[in-house]
């Protein structure tokens, strides 16, 4: 009986829970089926409602009669919400601010500069800053959110906004240029501007200008090597003007651009032709504000004063930073049509780039030389610069250059056929990188002393004598045997030896067997070939060759790729850096995965991994006393070229932050600041319990003290800093605790199997958020740490270019591949020649 009455039990419990689960599927369906059944109308149809209201219809007959609900009429009827209203939250910006956003992202998109993501977002934060518009977003720049329900209310934009190069992943091309100027054909023909007069047609555009212009032929004694003059203190200063010219070679006042940190004095402005624009901008460069200012109170004002008749043509070169929406209102509003030009193609299509800029240069350096004899000026400063430019530009006659410029460039008459195309298939063509072994006989000559110096160089400085006698015993064999340490040293001292002993012949064939060995071509680029390179510091070469023994062999990077990866860098905005072990190989510190080199390839030894290091006091013994061994040595490395790089890029606003996966401080001994150590540093130890933090010299002061007889040579360094050391070694070594609380202290870096902290990963998203591009360097991305941030990169529509030796997990994403080291390759990005 028991029995049953517990079945009837449980038979009552399933029925109960089966009836639940069909009420909530029930609900649910509901629920759905409302949501579908929403009603929907038109705001002309809810006027019509009101409207027979108003003549006499009840609230239900006319719900009824144009489709609007009940509760609507009733609380438009009462004026309870506006008549025009939205569901949700009202925008932060109104309805009329944004749709002049969107007229301004569409101009941009069909002339062939469509706007970012990243690019929208400054401009809207520079919207709201400047009309005073209270927002909810930090500094007034709006996020993730923002943008999608902004893309949501505009659905037209889809295909609008899109990432920064497009450009740069396909190059320019003949059909390219001809599709554009077919589309100028029919715009022009649809505003009735295809024949208007050449004077009625302009082109503007700025230049640089070096203040102090280098001369390359001077005529001199007999004899004298070096000739000089004497130029003022910073002989790389420049100056910025902006030009434009007519068809028919009348020139509109220039606006010349200073970068003085307070207005200009009154002295400097009155050497400055009054109808010539002045703008001081940071760093002396245009910006949107200034070339506003320019079209709105010299282009126009000059224009209306030489009644001159409207719409007129502009061609520009379309700079992201200066085609903003209050220039395309005022240029729209006075007739000024604004046209711009193919993006890339401003050697091509740019007549004041083809005509009148290098002829004009001439003329400024030709004058400059003059007046400073003339007036003894030996310190040429940059208030003079307007005074220079004003009599060179007097000196030179524009008409016949603008009118060939214009005519060559298809843009008067406009004709596509005018163009010459060749030169785009010259920038295709490849070049022979045997070129670097094909020199001149002044340049074998080059060669041969760079060479020896550095040996000589080499010998004194980097190595003591002892060792120097150690190296000359071991030339013989040409094989090292003594203290690992060494063996990098003593390589490259063997492979300098052996260049100064051979004749340029034997040199190239030397090389072609080496290459051969390691399965390159014949045409590979071999570490030596740096040896000749123009302008480059002894110590730093020395360092580089000296360093190599832990970078994988690779084949020299396509030119092609090399160019990309230039252009990359020169047209994105502010770029967020991502580095790994594979340019701090290039100090000479080890990685663990590159082929043939790396730590995984050359022995079995495993990295410690977190749950190990916490769990066994054994494996904490072990790695304090490797650590302790390596770290005399492993503080000494030094930034090499990559990091240097860096920093420089970082002093004029190209890198906006470095997020490195290394432990090594390299970064910030080369000077970068805003570094993000996505794995942590080896220079702090922390405590796992009340996370005290220590500087990691001040450990290894404590760790002297504990181990008074501890003696270990530092071989082979591992990427972590840490060395081999014997069993015995190991088993005596003493670790301290915290000094605060007892606890276990531990490098401040993430091991294997740990996790990045919360507030790193936050930092690294919005770094990541605010950059423009991202660029990889030196990883292979196979810790997902890394390889999220490039997925990070990938969702918000940013471009992606990977420099690396060998592929990488993010291959798939990046626009821009070059498989390259990266101290060979990025001084070659601000090399003016590539």
């Amino acid at each position: 009986m028991p029995r049953k009455k517990n079945m009837r039990e449980t038979s009552k419990k399933k029925t109960k829970e089966r009836v639940k689960k069909t009420y909530k599927k029930s609900s649910v369906k509901k629920s759905a089926e409302k949501k579908k059944v929403e009603k929907s109308y038109s705001l002309e149809a809810l006027q019509a409602a009101l409207n027979a209201m108003g003549e006499g219809q009840t609230l239900r007959q006319a719900a009824a009669n144009f489709g609007v609900p009940k509760s609507t009429l009733f609380l438009k009827s009462k004026c309870i919400v506006p008549l025009e209203c939205k569901k949700g939250p009202r925008t932060v910006l109104s309805t009329k601010d944004e749709a002049e956003i969107v007229s301004w992202i569409v101009f941009s998109a069909d002339s062939g500069h469509p706007v970012t993501k990243s690019r929208l977002l400054d401009y809207v934060q520079k919207y709201a800053t400047e009309k005073k518009i209270d927002t909810p977003f930090k500094n007034n720049r709006p996020g993730q959110h923002w943008y999608r329900a902004f893309i949501k209310r505009n659905p037209n934009l889809s295909n609008k906004i899109v990432h920064n190069l497009a450009s740069t992943r396909a190059p320019v091309t003949e059909e390219d240029l001809r599709d554009w100027f077919a589309k100028i054909r029919l715009h022009l023909e649809d505003k009735n501007l295809l024949n208007i007069e050449p004077h009625r047609i302009f082109n503007a555009g700025e230049s640089t200008f070096m203040l102090t212009p280098k001369y390359n032929k001077v005529l001199t004694e007999e004899g004298v090597k070096a000739p000089h003059q004497i130029v003022s203190s910073n002989e790389k200063d420049t100056s910025t003007v902006l030009f434009s010219i007519s068809a028919s070679g009348v020139m509109p006042p220039p606006m010349i651009l200073f970068d003085f940190k307070k207005t200009p004095k009154k002295s400097v402005i009155d050497k400055i032709p009054k109808d010539w624009g002045v703008a001081n901008t940071e760093r002396g460069l245009m910006t949107s504000e200034s070339f506003y200012s320019y079209i709105t109170n010299v282009f126009y004002k000059w224009l209306k004063e030489n009644n001159y008749v409207f719409p007129v043509i502009l061609y520009v070169d379309g700079r992201s930073s200066q085609i903003t929406l209050p220039l395309l209102k005022f240029c729209k509003g006075h007739l000024i049509e604004l046209i711009i030009l193919y993006p890339n193609a401003s050697h091509i299509v740019h007549p004041l780039d083809v005509a009148i800029i290098h002829p004009l240069k001439d003329s400024y350096k030709k004058v400059l030389q003059e007046w400073r004899i003339d007036n003894n000026i030996y310190n040429f400063k940059k208030q003079m610069f307007p005074q220079v430019l004003k009599m060179a530009l007097e000196a030179c006659d524009f008409t016949e250059a603008a009118i060939t410029g214009f005519r060559t460039c298809g843009l008067y008459p406009l004709c596509a056929d005018a163009v010459n195309y060749n030169i785009l298939s010259k920038q295709n063509k490849k070049k022979d990188v045997t070129h670097k072994f094909n020199s001149t006989n002044n340049g074998v000559q080059n060669r041969e002393e760079i060479t020896e110096g550095l040996l000589k160089i080499f010998e004194q400085d980097l190595i003591s004598p002892d060792v120097l006698a150690s190296f000359k015993q071991a030339e013989t064999d040409g094989v090292w045997s003594g203290d690992v340490a060494y063996v990098a040293l003593f390589e490259s001292w063997l492979k300098l030896k052996k260049l100064c002993n051979v004749s340029d012949a034997e040199m190239i064939a030397a090389v072609s067997d080496e290459s051969s060995d390691h399965g390159m071509s014949d045409n590979v680029t071999v570490d030596f070939v740096e040896v000749h390179m123009p302008n480059t510091d002894w110590n730093n070469r020395v360092n580089s060759l000296s360093s190599l023994a832990f970078v994988p062999k690779c084949q020299p990077a396509r030119e092609e790729d090399v160019r990309m990866l230039k252009h990359f860098v020169n047209t994105s905005g502010k770029i967020c850096v991502i580095t790994g072990a594979g340019i701090s190989t290039e100090s000479g510190i080890p990685d663990y995965r590159s082929e043939g080199v790396g730590l995984f390839a050359t022995s079995n030894r495993r990295p410690v991994s977190y749950q190990d290091f916490c769990k066994s006091d054994k494996t904490r013994r072990r790695y304090w006393a490797r650590n302790y061994a390596a770290w005399p040595r492993f503080s000494l490395f030094q930034p090499n070229v990559t990091h240097k790089w860096l920093k420089n890029m970082e002093d004029i606003g190209k890198v906006s932050c470095v997020i490195t996966q290394n432990v090594d401080n390299l970064h910030i001994k080369a000077g970068s600041k805003n570094v993000v150590e996505l794995h942590g540093t080896g220079y702090r130890v922390v405590c796992l319990s009340c996370d005290n933090k220590i500087d990691r010299f001040v450990f290894q002061e404590v760790l002297n003290k504990l181990n008074p007889d501890m003696k270990a040579s530092c071989e082979a360094i591992r990427p972590d800093g840490d060395v081999d050391l014997s069993q015995d070694q190991i088993d005596d070594f003493k670790i301290p605790t915290c000094s605060k609380c007892g606890g276990i202290m531990k490098p401040d870096i993430v091991f294997f199997g740990d996790n990045v902290p919360k507030q790193v990963v936050e930092r690294v998203q919005n770094e990541v958020e605010e950059a423009d591009s991202l660029l990889v360097l030196g990883t292979s991305l196979t810790t997902f740490s890394g390889y999220r941030i490039v997925l990070q990169a990938v969702e918000a529509v940013k471009p992606i270019a990977i420099l690396n030796i060998g592929d990488t997990r993010g291959d798939e994403h990046a626009q821009i591949r070059v498989h390259g080291r990266c101290g060979e390759i990025l001084p070659m990005l601000t090399d003016d020649k590539l």
